[in-house]
């Protein structure tokens, strides 16, 4: 800052304190608690440079005002110090204290590919004893079955216990064929709800009837976690 009344230039210039030499906190505001955490101390002559360096990557960063009304305020300020203008005065008006509005809370809307993982596949042809075994080899509960890479249906953990009740080998006797699919550009929200309306804990997500990853409840889950932390 510059300190009110200023006499001449040569104080002005004494007084005053390099862009390198002001610093500034980097503020991590992913994190979703009222204390945000510092990711790193930076000065304004790093933000200045257009990009700075965070956990090793470059950022790319730019200010809020505009350098140019900057430069014209700072222009406008050394003439009134030249000409002798530049005085102590009263405040023109007093910022209102009992008034504020909070900056709104822009949350990036989230995409079913953001969140899906890889879909098992089998064959329409495949024996229930691999589609069983596949399960427990993978960790998963549902496999999408196919035929000419095309999605024709699905099979659950609970439709091979079924099967085994059954004493079945044929696929098409348990799997679902009237599948509920998500699309990877849908939104989340409107997968979730998708889940709860048909009471499944997973959909594929297709693309022209060819599976392209599947979303399930734990993902869900675990995405509402992590949003809440």
């Amino acid at each position: 800052g510059v300190p009110i009344p200023v006499l001449n230039e040569r104080i002005a210039k004494f007084c005053s304190i390099s862009n390198a030499r002001i610093f500034a906190n980097v503020i991590d505001y992913a994190v979703r608690h009222r204390n945000k955490p510092t990711i790193r101390k930076i000065s304004y002559a790093e933000l200045m440079s257009g990009k700075i360096t965070i956990n090793d990557e470059e950022v790319l960063v730019s200010p809020l005002s505009s350098y140019k009304k900057a430069g014209e305020i700072a222009s406008e300020l050394k003439n009134l110090v030249m000409q002798g203008d530049f005085l102590l005065t009263q405040a023109v008006a007093e910022l209102p204290k009992s008034k504020f509005k909070p900056m709104k809370e822009i949350t990036k809307e989230i995409k079913v590919r953001d969140v899906m993982t890889r879909a098992i596949v089998a064959d329409l042809d495949s024996e229930i004893s691999h589609i069983s075994r596949t399960m427990i080899e993978k960790n998963v509960n549902h496999i999408a079955i196919l035929k000419n890479d095309l999605m024709v249906g699905i099979v659950t953990s609970w439709d091979i216990a079924r099967a085994y009740g059954l004493k079945t080998e044929n696929l098409t006797d348990i799997m679902t064929r009237n599948v509920v699919v998500a699309g990877p550009d849908e939104n989340i929200e409107d997968a979730a709800k998708r889940l709860e309306e048909h009471n499944i804990s997973a959909l594929p997500v297709v693309v022209e009837k060819r599976v392209v990853g599947i979303i399930t409840a734990e993902n869900i889950s675990v995405l509402i976690r992590n949003r809440k932390i």
